[in-house]
């Protein structure tokens, strides 16, 4: 019995990260928006990826899911959106020189977003 709470009261502080995650990252979209698509992108690119990795097996030691969120939440979003403006200055004009272009309709944004850990976590 105290398993199935422990498995219940986990499933709902992961359903309040999540929830934290969406607004954390529309604060940052909305205030790097203006200032450059490929960034945009590549933070999206970034947020899927981290999310959709499987933490929990073998090959990252049975990490939890909800660690890279809680660390990132531990900066402010103006301090992920000054890491971001660092990792468009140092990529962006690179990665249009190398065939990027919005959408994903040149070369893949991912080519530069596995980078953005250094940025912001």
């Amino acid at each position: 019995m105290k398993y199935a709470l422990a498995i219940l009261q986990y499933d709902y502080i992961s359903d309040l990260i999540d929830s934290k995650l969406i607004e954390f990252s529309n604060e940052v979209l909305n205030s790097i928006s203006p200032s450059s698509v490929f960034v945009q992108e590549s933070f999206i690119d970034w947020l899927y990826d981290m999310y959709y990795t499987d933490w929990d097996s073998a090959f990252y030691h049975y990490q939890s899911p909800n660690i890279w969120k809680v660390s990132l939440f531990s900066k402010k979003a103006d301090a992920v959106v000054k890491g971001l403006l660092q990792y468009q200055k140092d990529f962006e004009n690179d990665a249009y020189k190398e065939g990027y272009l919005p959408e994903n309709s040149g070369v893949d944004v991912r080519e530069w977003s596995n980078y953005l850990s250094l940025y912001i976590l």
